[in-house]
Order: structure tokens, then C-alpha cells, then sequence
């Protein structure tokens, strides 16, 4: 194979999962925001009348964003089978030797992990302790050294300490904190 059509390829590959790993967290977004809005629209005054005009829309959104997962799982798990050897053979002996030892030891999570968290908890930066809590996934640690749990039905994650649930952006900034963090995080009261 030409160097020029090597190289080619593998820019062509690294797009393709780049692609696929943003469009799920896009997907993931969508849902956020269509749960936020239905929560929204269940607490106002004029529920009937949206749903009278909208409301095909609405059951339809979560069953599409559904399907949009679905095939986003399909197509990443697609690039990583095909992938394998590509990356396999383009790592160096230690690499490949660790990432075997480490698939070897450490089984591949089933979904159930994430859907039941029952059998887990996580102990904060602070040295508390977080079990799983009826209604809502978790506990998770993040990366700020904050435990936070999923609501599903609200579409949002939750702080047990503050007793609130965090927008999008102060997701983001537990799970991907900045070097010095302020925790001037705004939030909404959980019902």
C-alpha cells in the first residue's frame, strides 16, 4: 500500500470514530433536552393544549433518538471489529501486551452495569461514602471528586449534597474539570 493512500486511510478512520463517538453524545444531549422539556411541560397549565397540537411529536422524539443510539452503537461497534487489527498492528509490542492484560483481567462491562447499579458504591473526595438510590443510576464519581446519580425520568444528573439537579455545562465541568475549579455551580431544586 502507497504511503499515500496509508495515511489516507487511517485519517479516513479516525474521522469516521470521531464521528460516531460526538454524534452519540449528541444523541444523548437530544434526550436531556426532550426530557427536560417534557418534565417542563407536564408542570405547566396549558399541558393539554401542547399536547393536543404536539403530542404525536413528543411520543415520536424519544423512540427516534432510540433508533439514532441504536444505529450509532451498530456503526461504532462495526469500527471497532474492523478495526481491531488496524490498531492492533499499529501499536508497539508493550502497548498491545498491556491493553491484552488489561482485556484479559478486567471483563467487558455488560449494560446491566449501568441500568443496575445496586451492587455498587463509590466513596467521594471528601471520604463519604454513595450507595445506589431508588429511581435514579449511580452512583458515579466524577472526575472533580464529586458523586453524582442520573435521573431518568428528569433527564439530568443529580446532586445528593445539594439536593439539586445541574445543567448541562456543570455536568460537564465535574466530569471534565478545569486545573483550579470554582463550585459555583447554579441549579434546579429536585421535586
Amino acid at each position: 500500500m502507497s504511503r499515500h493512500k496509508q495515511s489516507s486511510s487511517q485519517a479516513s478512520w479516525s474521522i469516521l470514530t470521531e464521528g460516531v463517538t460526538a454524534s452519540r453524545v449528541e444523541a444523548h444531549r437530544i434526550r436531556a433536552y426532550v426530557n427536560q422539556l417534557v418534565t417542563a411541560i407536564e408542570a405547566s397549565p396549558a399541558k393539554e393544549e401542547i399536547y393536543r397540537l404536539c403530542g404525536d411529536t413528543f411520543l415520536a422524539i424519544p423512540k427516534s433518538v432510540d433508533n439514532l443510539e441504536r444505529y450509532l452503537d451498530r456503526t461504532n461497534y462495526a469500527l471497532i471489529t474492523m478495526g481491531s487489527d488496524f490498531y492492533r498492528q499499529r501499536l508497539p509490542h508493550s502497548d498491545r501486551e498491556l491493553v491484552d492484560m488489561a482485556a484479559k483481567y478486567n471483563p467487558t462491562p455488560s449494560a446491566s452495569i449501568y441500568k443496575d447499579s445496586s451492587s455498587h458504591s463509590v466513596t467521594d473526595s471528601q471520604g463519604h461514602e454513595w450507595g445506589p438510590r431508588r429511581g435514579l443510576e449511580g452512583p458515579f464519581l466524577m472526575r472533580s471528586g464529586k458523586v453524582l446519580y442520573y435521573d431518568v425520568r428528569a433527564g439530568r444528573y443529580y446532586d445528593p449534597t445539594t439536593d439539586f439537579y445541574l445543567e448541562l455545562d456543570e455536568y460537564e465541568a465535574h466530569a471534565n474539570p478545569p486545573r483550579s475549579s470554582s463550585s459555583g455551580f447554579s441549579a434546579f431544586k429536585r421535586r
